[in-house]
């Protein structure tokens, strides 16, 4: 992800967020603006599944928002921790 696209003025958001099927761990995401504060928390998903409506802790006024977007991996047996990653994007809000 490079850009994701949100709608200004509302915390109900419809995107697509998802673990591949072909992974073999789960995945926890969550959205970060570059300042630190966390507009959403995601549950860990399985493989194959994805997020396609998140409810974010505010809403965001219209313009260009500096985030990232955080993954944190698990076993699929256990839920150990795996590694992670954080992916810099642009939060694009009309």
């Amino acid at each position: 992800y490079e850009v994701l696209m949100l709608e200004a003025g509302t915390t109900a958001q419809d995107l697509r967020l998802e673990n591949p099927a072909q992974n073999a761990c789960t995945f926890a995401m969550s959205l970060v603006l570059e300042d630190g504060e966390v507009l959403w928390e995601g549950e860990p998903i399985e493989p194959g599944e994805a997020f396609t409506r998140i409810e974010l802790a505010r809403a965001l006024e219209a313009g260009s928002y500096p985030a990232m977007l955080h993954y944190d991996c698990f076993s699929l047996e256990g839920g150990d921790p795996l590694n992670g990653a954080d992916i810099k994007l642009t939060l694009e809000v009309n």
